[in-house]
Parts: C-alpha cells; structure tokens; sequence
C-alpha cells in the first residue's frame, strides 16, 4: 500500500511544472554544437538557464524549452538558453513554436558524461529488457502484451494475472506461443499494478514458468503522454521527445522500442546507442 501511494505521488509530480529545472532539452541536431567553457553537446542532452552555446558552420539544434513547453530549432551561430528561451547574439529574440502542453516533466536520462558539469544527464530508472515483459515496468493501455521464452514440446501455456492484493482477476489457458495479449475482460485498472505468470504444460504436466509485474500508467498520465505521441510522418525530435517522455513515466520497454528505431536511423549516435541498449 505504501509503494503504490508513492508511486501515484511520484507520477502526480512527473507532470507538474518544474521551473527550477527549466532548461533546454535537445531533441535533435546535426553538426558540431558546443556549450562555452563545458564541451560538445550530445543528442538528448538538457542544457540550463545561463548555458552559451555556439553552433559551427552547418550545424543544427532542435530543443525543447521545459518551462514554456516551446520548440526552437537553432541554426548556426551563438545562443544564450535564458527563462524565456533561447536568445541569439546581440539579444535576437529566437521564435519557437508551442507544444501540446505548457510546460514538460525535467527528463533525467542515463546516457553517461556529455559535455562536463551542467551537461551531466541526470540517472533515470534503469530500464529492464529481457525475454520475459513486461517486467519490473509500467505499461500505456489496459490490454499489454505479455511475452516469454517458448518452451520445447510445450502444448499450452497457462496464462494468471493477480493485482496488488495477490487476488487473481484473469486466466486462460492459451495455444503454443510465445506472446499473449491481455483481452479488455482482464479488466486492468489504471494507475493499479500487476503480478502475472505462465506456466508451460505438457499433458496436464508442468514444464516451466515464467512471470512478472508491471503497473498500468495512471489515466491522467495516459492522457498527457498521449497529446505528445507522434504521427506515422512525424520528425525525428518529435519521436525522441515522446521516447524521453515515456521514460521518464516509467514506461521503458516501449521507450526503448522507440530508442531503438531512432538509433536505426543513427547508428553512430553515441547518445542513442545508450538508450537503445
């Protein structure tokens, strides 16, 4: 009971408006960038208030101010991350267009050292991949995909689903496979976690077992994320940004699925190779 209150305040807070971490978040960029004193700027990273950065010859930013919710795409030239935005040399003011929401969750990323000092992306949750999930995660919709090794000469799985309360709300007995997609009758709740299992059976006889637990993201929470999920045509920042949104909800292993198309598209990208590992 005391998990599941933190966890509902620690994702209430998630999309409160956090001004002292306002900053710039770079959600995509191309070229050489460098912030005044600290070093190369890296894909993902969240640069502060009072940040000077220079963009070389051809180089290019898109970030996303955390305050304002506002996106700015910077072109060559020298640039001072302030409250209101980024401002140009000599005080030009840099016209940025708005977001679905007005302000965005501080995103803490795990991507190792960029740059020195401010440039440090702060530790987010490590986010578990294995053959069995979801696991140790939380999930977007009320129908997750459960997914485990398959066992030889299984003829069934037995598929169990209990809540918090360790009271067993779904069952079924499934073909040879090694994925199953909780039907709407589970009847998932939001905001609510989960314990789930399966069972490989022979004849009646048990062969192996596999499970995990996963919390179903808030509705309040779905619904915010949802306003920031790209379409089929959508750029590469926009991509990243719901990525790093999802993250930082807890969502992992849809996050990292979302890493690990972004990093298809950028192999050498040292930023994204962490993320999608």
């Amino acid at each position: 009971m005391i998990q599941q209150t933190l966890r509902r305040c620690a994702t209430t807070l998630l999309f409160m408006p956090l001004p002292a971490l306002a900053g710039l978040l770079v959600t995509d960029l191309a070229g050489t960038v460098e912030v005044e004193g600290r070093g190369r700027v890296q894909l993902m990273a969240e640069l502060p208030d009072g940040a000077a950065l220079t963009l070389a010859p051809g180089a290019r930013v898109v970030a996303v101010d955390l305050g304002s919710g506002r996106e700015y795409t910077l072109k060559p030239g020298r640039y001072v991350v302030g409250k209101s935005g980024p401002t140009a040399a000599g005080g030009g003011k840099v016209e940025g267009s708005a977001l679905p929401a007005s302000h965005l969750p501080a995103v803490r990323i795990a991507t190792g050292k960029v740059a020195q000092a401010t440039l440090v992306m702060r530790s987010a949750r490590k986010m578990v991949h294995a053959a069995v999930s979801p696991n140790n995660t939380t999930v977007l919709g009320r129908m997750p995909a459960l997914r485990w090794p398959e066992t030889a000469d299984a003829g069934a799985y037995r598929v169990t689903v209990k809540d918090a309360n360790g009271k067993q709300v779904f069952e079924a007995v499934v073909p040879p496979a090694s994925t199953f997609v909780l039907p709407a009758e589970a009847g998932l709740q939001p905001g609510s976690r989960y314990a789930w299992r399966v069972e490989a059976q022979r004849e009646g006889r048990a062969l192996a077992e596999h499970g995990g637990e996963f919390a179903v993201l808030g509705a309040l929470e779905a619904s915010r994320l949802a306003q920031f999920k790209p379409g089929d045509n959508a750029d590469f920042s926009r991509r990243a940004l719901y990525a790093a949104l999802l993250m930082e909800a807890g969502v992992g292993e849809e996050a990292r699925t979302l890493w690990q198309a972004l990093r298809a598209q950028r192999p050498d990208d040292p930023a994204l190779a962490k993320l999608a590992d």
